[in-house]
This record gives structure tokens, C-alpha cells and sequence, in this order.
């Protein structure tokens, strides 16, 4: 797409910047792939068709959710691009990353948010009717000890309903349903929004909550509180300063960042979205390119047969 000079506005979405949890995540994930990312400065970017398509969908939703904000506050909604347009500058800035899924997953997340937009489509503005807006993308910063972390919930809401104070967490699936909302209750992304949330918001506060959006037809969404995890909550802060430990002891041995210890599990150097993106790292060091990997399964595969 052609784009021109304006003074519209595109909301950043994703990470919330070095001092996200994501370092946390990562090392608990596996000490190795932390080293590959935060101590060489790897770059995994990867056009994996789930995380495009979270990408785009979440561009789309935070444009949607700001435009009905400002309608509300009686302001001017031009002020941000709107959510389709927002979906494509997003996908222009990403294709050299992106490359052959670009177009189809933009076609597919754009026919997706457009469901939301409008008033008589399948959804409307249903989602929303029964809550304030009350933050979009924003950054909230809190500390633990001596560490400070910054995090971004999709969207923070208050409902018309009960009062409470929500952050929105905005998810994808084929097929949303309750069963799938599990996995995220531990996460320690999920932890630290129930813990900084009753810190800010005391009684007040209602916990996160998850926002699924179906994206194959017909649309649907399920919008459901993430389940309770109090007693993680509870130790919230002791993880932190667990990981933090951890990462300052190998820091202080002067390891090699190659050196650093590997999970080798298969659930995590193959999760839910495929591949980790370290994993041929792990496997030959220095990646060769794509043929001599070729080569070499194809002779290593050659001597087992011979």
C-alpha cells in the first residue's frame, strides 16, 4: 500500500520495552534462549503464522478500543488510524519479516476486527457495551525489591456492571472456548497483572481478564476472568527475585553465552507455536545455511541406513 505524510496516530503494541517481564519469562523458559536473546542480541522474529496473525489482531482491537474511547469522551476518533488501516501500516513495517504470510493473514485478521466494527455485524460493539474504557496500550510501571518491570495490558477497563477494574489480555484462537483460557492462569504475565492490579486498584480491582477472538466463521469472541491463583500471587515476588538471582550468578562467572545451561525439553525446543526459534542454534552452533543442514542430515542419515 502506498502510504503519505500524516498526523495520524499508530498505536505500539507488543512488548512493553527492556524492562518487561519477558526477560523473566525467557529464562525460565530456557537460560540458554535468554543468553541467545538478551546477552548476543538475537533478533527472533520469526513469521510463525500464530504470532503474525496475534500481531495484527491486536493492532486492530487497540485501534477499535481507542476510536470507541474518544467517541465516548466525546473527542475526535481521526486522531488515531482507523483499525483496518492500522492493520496494514502494521503488516508494511513487518513484511521483510513476515514475507509470503503478509497478505493472506492480513486479508484474514482484517475480515476478523471489521466483525467488531460494525454496529449490525456479527458482533458490533457488543464486547464493550458493558464497560468503561479506561486505558489502551499503556504502560504501567511497579517494583519488586530492588528491580522495577514495566508491563502493558491490552486494555484496562471498569465494568458497568459490578465497578471492578479489569486488565484485558487479548488473545486468538480457531475455535475460542473456556477450556483453552487454562494455560494462561500461571503464566507469570497473568501473576504480576493480579499482583500490581490489587496494589494499584485495592478493593477495587476485579483481576484480568482474557479476550479470545475467533477468527475463522462465523466470528465469536468469549470473554472470561483469568482463573484465580492467589497463593502464585502470594509468591509473585519471590519469582522475581529468584530469576533475578539466577541470571546475576551466571553473569558474575563470566560464562560464555553459548555455555549457558539448556532445557533439552521437548515441550519447550517445540512448544505450542512449533519450533523455538533458537533451536537450530542449539543443534549446530553457528547455524550453517540451509543446504549444508541438508547435507548433513542427508550423509548423517546415509550412515545410519549403511
Amino acid at each position: 500500500m502506498a502510504l503519505t505524510a500524516t498526523t495520524k496516530r499508530l498505536i505500539p503494541v507488543g512488548p512493553s520495552g527492556p524492562r518487561s517481564l519477558e526477560r523473566l519469562r525467557s529464562w525460565r523458559k530456557c537460560p540458554q534462549f535468554f543468553a541467545y536473546r538478551y546477552l548476543e542480541g538475537m533478533d527472533f522474529a520469526a513469521a510463525k503464522n500464530p504470532l503474525v496473525r496475534g500481531t495484527l489482531i491486536h493492532q486492530g482491537l487497540a485501534h477499535h478500543a481507542i476510536q470507541v474511547k474518544i467517541r465516548r469522551e466525546g473527542g475526535d476518533p481521526d486522531e488515531f488510524y482507523d483499525p483496518l488501516t492500522a492493520m496494514a501500516l502494521r503488516a508494511h513495517e513487518q513484511r521483510h519479516l513476515w514475507g509470503e504470510y503478509t497478505e493472506w493473514i492480513l486479508d484474514r485478521c482484517q475480515k476478523v476486527i471489521h466483525a467488531f466494527m460494525e454496529e449490525d455485524g456479527p458482533l458490533g460493539e457488543r464486547h464493550l457495551r458493558d464497560v468503561d474504557i479506561l486505558h489502551v496500550e499503556q504502560v504501567f510501571s511497579f517494583q519488586v525489591g530492588p528491580h522495577t518491570y514495566d508491563q502493558k495490558p491490552d486494555l484496562v477497563v471498569r465494568s458497568r456492571v459490578t465497578g471492578k477494574i479489569h486488565q484485558w489480555d487479548h488473545k486468538s484462537h480457531a475455535h475460542p472456548t473456556l477450556a483453552s483460557f487454562k494455560r494462561y492462569a500461571t503464566d507469570i504475565k497473568f501473576v504480576a497483572l493480579g499482583w500490581w492490579g490489587e496494589r494499584l486498584w485495592g478493593k477495587d480491582y476485579g483481576g484480568p481478564v482474557i479476550f479470545s477472538v475467533g477468527i475463522t466463521e462465523p466470528y465469536q469472541f468469549v470473554c472470561k476472568p483469568s482463573e484465580a491463583v492467589p497463593f502464585m500471587i502470594q509468591q509473585f515476588p519471590q519469582m522475581c527475585l529468584d530469576a533475578e538471582q539466577e541470571i546475576a550468578m551466571y553473569a558474575s562467572e563470566d560464562r560464555a553465552p553459548r555455555n549457558y545451561p539448556k532445557t533439552a525439553h521437548e515441550e519447550v525446543c517445540f512448544g505450542s507455536y512449533g519450533a523455538c526459534d533458537a533451536r537450530e542454534i542449539c543443534r549446530w552452533g553457528n547455524p550453517p545455511a540451509a543446504a549444508e543442514v541438508n547435507l548433513v542430515e542427508m550423509l548423517t542419515a546415509k550412515g545410519r541406513e549403511g
